[in-house]
């Protein structure tokens, strides 16, 4: 019934209205207002809840977890460990000299808070971790991890 109501409508409108239709959507003024709206908003914490992606693996008595991060430096990330869970925070940022005239900008400068749990609960004394070419790795090595 609805589809039969949608093909009435559709065959009702001019193939110039559906033309003027489609084009008022891509043009210019209206793709600028989107970028606008985009550059201007505040950069808020999750605003992508799976970033940093991430890839865990368990061994025999060790667990490792390795983010990607690329253009993020080593000091710009904190990490904490709580129970069963590892929690990673920082920051993204372009640094560029502040005299640069900005050409273009499709990296957004932000910040980040992920909880990823962890099969088992952690020491965090047990925590090493490593940064290598844009991938923190983090190893929680422990004969005594235990499935609580």
């Amino acid at each position: 019934m609805a589809d039969n109501r949608f093909k009435d409508w559709f065959q009702s409108t001019t193939e110039s209205d559906r033309d003027q239709f489609w084009n008022r959507i891509f043009d210019q003024p209206f793709m600028e207002d989107v970028h606008k709206e985009n550059a201007a908003s505040p950069q808020i914490v999750n605003e992508h809840p799976n970033y940093p992606q991430v890839d865990m693996f368990e061994y025999e008595s060790q667990l490792t977890l390795l983010f990607d991060l690329p253009g993020v430096k080593r000091g710009d990330v904190e990490l904490q460990a709580a129970g069963n869970e590892l929690i990673i925070r920082g920051k993204k940022l372009t640094r560029l000299a502040k005299e640069a005239n900005v050409l273009l900008k499709e990296r957004r400068d932000n910040t980040f808070e992920r909880v990823i749990p962890l099969p088992k609960v952690i020491d965090e004394a047990d925590c090493r971790a490593t940064f290598q070419n844009g991938v923190l790795i983090v190893t929680f090595q422990s004969p005594t991890l235990s499935n609580s």
